[in-house]
C-alpha cells in the first residue's frame, strides 16, 4: 500500500494526520505535516511544541483527557518507565500511592510482564514507598537493566 493512502484525518478541518498501521495493533502515529511523526505513547506531550499541543488537544479532547496526568509534568528521576514501550498501565494500590506520593511520571506498562516481574514491581514500589526513593533506585538489577535500555533505545529514538 502507498504510504500516502495510509494518512487521513479524523475531521477534514482537522490539522493533525494519523498513520494507518494495519501491522502494528496500538500503534497511534501521527504528524503535522506528514514528514515528522509522533507516536501518541512515547512522545506526547513532551515531545511537542507548544502550538502542536494547543491544536493536539483541541483535535483530540479524548486523548488529551486519558494523557492528563503527564500535562505539564516533569519527573526528576531519569529513568521512569517499566515494561513495554506503551499498553495497558498497571495496576496496582501501590502503584497508585506511589504515583500519588513519589513520581507521578513513573509508567509502569503491564503487557508482557511475568509473574516473577509483576510481583518484584509490586515489593519495589512497596520497598520505594517505606524509603521513599523512586523505583529505579530500588529495583532489582534485571529491572534496573530493562529501564536502561528502554532510555537508551527512547534517546536514539530507535524505539518507534
Amino acid at each position: 500500500m502507498k504510504d500516502d493512502k495510509l494518512w487521513y484525518k479524523q475531521k477534514d478541518k482537522d490539522i493533525i494526520w494519523w498513520k494507518d498501521t494495519p501491522d502494528m495493533v496500538g500503534e497511534f502515529l501521527f504528524s503535522f505535516d506528514k514528514k515528522k511523526i509522533y507516536n501518541l505513547f512515547a512522545d506526547y506531550p513532551h515531545n511537542l511544541t507548544k502550538e502542536e499541543k494547543e491544536i493536539f488537544d483541541k483535535e483530540n479532547p479524548y486523548w488529551t483527557e486519558f494523557f492528563s496526568d503527564r500535562s505539564e509534568y516533569e519527573s526528576p528521576f531519569e529513568f521512569t518507565h517499566y515494561g513495554t514501550g506503551f499498553g495497558k498501565k498497571f495496576e496496582h494500590s501501590l502503584y497508585d500511592k506511589y504515583l500519588e506520593k513519589i513520581d507521578r511520571g513513573l509508567s509502569i506498562i503491564e503487557n508482557q510482564l511475568t509473574e516473577k516481574e509483576i510481583d518484584d514491581v509490586v515489593e519495589t514500589l512497596k520497598i520505594s514507598l517505606e524509603n521513599g526513593k523512586d523505583f529505579y533506585s530500588n529495583a532489582k538489577p534485571y529491572m534496573k537493566e530493562k529501564m536502561e535500555e528502554y532510555n537508551k533505545l527512547l534517546n536514539e529514538e530507535t524505539l518507534f
